[in-house]
């Protein structure tokens, strides 16, 4: 925690840790900005703040003054005062050691010049050193020539090996360029429909068909090994961001609205191809093992990616500067921004920027900015709007896990803690796909939201008696808290209705049984014995609760989405590229049975395919739901954008999770010791319209208190559909 503290020359100091710098910068008289902070390395500080720290400075006779404060290398400017009441200490929170690796090219050596690439990129590092305060020697930059392949690619891979980089240290890579597609070669196998393979364009890039390797573009493959060798050894906290047309995929063509707007992507020759062997000593050895492009919207594991435009759309650059960067340091910037308190998804969503969509992509877009934590996703809010029919419309229906019977308050703020102005039941008649109608009579302010309440899914679970006094005393408190649930999430009276979970004392515990015939087909009859404490057994119904909902809730729709999984086990490779299909798919009449060495674990790696036989777009969210601790674990999530996200599966296409450079780990299983079976359930989330499903994972499984959650969308129309199939573990003996 760094404290920041104005005050006149002459008064005493505050009171400060044992550890820690005090550095002071004269300011305009006779006013000292002391400097005060805490850190475990004593050999490398750095001032984090916001883009307009602004702090308090305390004069003789009270008067307050507000500077405003820009902060390089430690050494602060004052841009600006003015008289204001408030504190006297500000407290931010830090982001320790961040490196950049910063690209921009305008001068190519031989195809179209640009023109705002290096102000975008010189705007990133003064971004990155007046209002992140990172050292300038954490800061490489490459710029025209300096970014020619070599240098890229060297500059790329010392990232790696740089003894400076902690594990798990935050690490930045920007780019700012052409980028551009071309059909990959025959001796390679893209999974996608489209076989093409998109390269970002170094200065000495030829547009003509070339044998040197300095002549060539820098392939998504080539740089999905960089960022997969980086994040094993310093950790996936790696934010790439793209401001080029193939960030997202995006299709080449030029804007003509005006002479000041120009394209960041090139067309390539029809004859134009790529050098089969380029980069192959960082590359699967037979170009015949299934890649996937890196800037597909797979989930990449490794790093998040921030694209400047979607796949059917143009990176433009204007007066210099390039629309995407430019919106997107105007916006860190903002003093309403808080670096330590906004995701990678939220930054996306506060770009406004004509004919372009951002994207966010990866598997931890909803992580803070620069940060491995993520958001709590306990208490969501979702927008309640006014459609063209004048009815008010929440932006949560079916497909988010919202059910007839659920109760929203009406909050006038975006805080759960602000006065309702009014609730509204959910039925059927008002319940769609992707959100609900609020029914007329609520008188509602320009702004709404809408705060899940009760009701909803109920989990049913029967209680037994023991016939043991001090333990029929728990199961009945168990019941009465069921029974007095102030959000309704259970049902005990089942009136011929078939239990989740029955709940029985045995010997001194509390035994929790499944049903669940899967479970019971493979010998697995019950969790881990718990207790006999309320405290203990309450919170795992509550997980259990979250688990079910999400694990048995279908589609009311009669058009089911037609898409088929497979399994297969996979090629043993360090790289996820060389990862490829081996043997027969394992996924048979929907169960998919892993034989489990006495060790307790599985031989080898294991991945999945998603085929969609549907005939349409679709987005794909894909959980493994766990018997054994009742975990939710995130395996794929679609890309996502303030508009129309890119569809992940495309119409006829597939999509291959653990494998073929998805960017998400290869599967492995294992048992615990004296357990002989596990039983899981792989479940698919499927729309035709972008729905936010983050909420849903629960890798905490037992040990964690897990209450109702939704997420927030766009508007009705289109459809949603699961698809499951079982995974059972068996050890052999």
């Amino acid at each position: 925690m760094w404290l920041f503290r104005w005050r006149p020359r002459g008064i005493a100091k505050h009171a400060i840790s044992k550890d820690y710098i005090d550095s002071r910068s004269h300011l305009p008289g006779d006013d000292v900005l002391e400097r005060i902070f805490e850190t475990e390395d004593s050999a490398e500080y750095s001032i984090i703040h916001d883009s307009s720290l602004s702090g308090i400075l305390s004069r003789g006779g009270g008067l307050e003054v507000q500077w405003e404060l820009e902060i390089v290398d430690g050494c602060a400017t004052v841009l600006n005062k003015m008289p204001l009441k408030g504190p006297s200490t500000v407290v931010l929170q830090p982001i320790v050691g961040l490196f950049a690796l910063v690209i921009g090219i305008n001068d190519y050596q031989h195809v179209q010049k640009l023109t705002g690439c290096v102000a975008d990129a010189q705007d990133i590092v003064s971004y990155l050193t007046h209002h992140l305060a990172v050292p300038v020697n954490h800061i490489t930059t490459l710029f025209n020539d300096e970014a020619n392949r070599t240098n890229i690619l060297s500059k790329l891979r010392s990232l790696a090996c740089d003894t400076s980089i902690a594990k798990n240290s935050p690490i930045l890579i920007y780019y700012a360029g052409h980028g551009a597609k071309a059909m990959a070669p025959k001796e390679w196998v893209i999974s996608g429909k489209e076989n093409q393979i998109e390269m970002i364009l170094p200065w000495d890039f030829n547009p003509q068909t070339s044998s040197v390797d300095n002549e060539q573009g820098i392939p998504d493959i080539t740089l999905r090994s960089i960022l997969d060798d980086l994040a094993e050894k310093k950790g996936n906290n790696i934010t790439v961001i793209l401001d080029s047309c193939h960030s997202a995929s995006s299709t080449r063509t030029y804007d003509a609205d005006s002479d000041e707007v120009t394209s960041r992507g090139l067309e390539l020759p029809q004859s134009y191809t790529i050098k089969p062997s380029i980069d192959a000593t960082s590359l699967p050895r037979s170009r015949l093992e299934q890649i996937s492009p890196l800037f597909e919207s797979t989930g990449a594991a490794s790093h998040v990616l921030l694209a400047a435009c979607s796949r059917d759309e143009t990176a433009k650059e204007q007066n210099g500067r390039g629309r995407f960067t430019s919106a997107l340091t105007s916006y860190l910037r903002h003093p309403k921004t808080r670096i330590d308190s906004v995701t990678y998804d939220e930054v996306v969503r506060g770009l406004d920027i004509h004919g372009q969509t951002p994207h966010s992509e990866g598997f931890h877009s909803r992580r803070y900015l620069f940060n491995g934590m993520v958001k709590s996703s306990r208490c969501i809010l979702h927008p309640i709007v006014k459609n063209q029919h004048g009815q008010y419309v929440m932006g949560e229906g079916e497909a988010h896990g919202t059910m007839p019977g659920a109760e929203f308050d009406i909050l006038p703020e975006y805080d759960p803690s602000s006065s309702t102005v009014g609730k509204f039941l959910v039925k059927e008649s008002n319940l769609g796909a992707f959100s609900a109608v609020v029914p007329a009579g609520n008188e509602l302010p320009p702004a709404a939201w809408a705060l899940h309440k009760r009701g909803g899914y109920q989990l049913p679970i029967k209680f037994e008696s023991s016939r043991v006094e001090n333990e029929d005393m728990i199961i009945e408190q168990l019941k009465n808290a069921c029974v007095l649930d102030s959000k309704e999430r259970f049902v005990i009276d089942l009136d011929g209705r078939s239990p989740e979970l029955c709940v029985t004392s045995h010997d001194g515990s509390i035994s929790v049984q499944l049903t669940d015939q899967q479970c019971l087909n493979a010998g697995l009859r019950c969790l881990p014995s718990l207790p006999l404490q309320f405290d203990r057994v309450y919170p795992v119904l509550n997980t259990a609760h979250h688990f079910f909902w999400h694990l048995r809730r279908t589609s009311s729709g009669e058009d089911k989405l037609l898409v088929a999984l497979e399994a297969w086990q996979l090629r043993t490779a360090r790289i996820a590229a060389r990862r490829t299909p081996i043997g027969d798919n394992l996924c048979q009449d929907g169960v998919i049975r892993i034989p489990i060495n006495a060790d307790g674990k599985s031989s080898g790696y294991f991945g999945y395919k998603i085929v969609n036989m549907s005939g349409v777009d679709l987005y794909v969210w894909m959980f493994s739901f766990n018997f054994l601790d009742l975990s939710i674990r995130l395996l794929h999530k679609p890309s996502f954008s303030s508009q129309k996200p890119d569809p992940c599966l495309r119409a006829g296409g597939v999509l291959p999770i653990g494998y073929g450079g998805s960017g998400t780990g290869p599967r492995t299983f294992n048992l615990p010791d004296g357990q002989n079976v596990d039983v899981t359930y792989l479940k698919l989330f499927l729309s035709t319209k972008y729905i936010d499903l983050s909420s849903v994972e629960a890798t905490l499984g037992l040990s964690e208190d897990r209450a109702d959650k939704g997420t927030d969308t766009g508007s009705s129309g289109g459809g949603w559909d699961t698809y499951c199939v079982s995974v059972i573990q068996e050890r052999r003996e």
